[in-house]
């Protein structure tokens, strides 16, 4: 008993931990969503930027 106690432990760290990742990938991208917004807009233009969630920094290529 206590080893599958232990066993769904370390799973719900894991979860835990990939949830915390997962997080801080999204707080990531929100961040270099706002950034490139602004610069577009400080520079004039319209139109909506999209970005990566997974590779905030890949660029999209028409």
């Amino acid at each position: 008993m206590a080893a599958s106690e232990q066993e769904a432990g370390e799973e719900k760290r894991w979860e835990t931990e990939k949830a915390r990742h997962d997080l801080n990938r999204l707080l990531e991208a929100q961040q270099v969503l706002e950034e490139r917004q602004q610069q577009r807009q400080a520079r004039g233009k319209k139109g909506e930027v999209t970005i990566n969630r997974q590779e905030p920094e890949a660029v999209i290529q028409p």
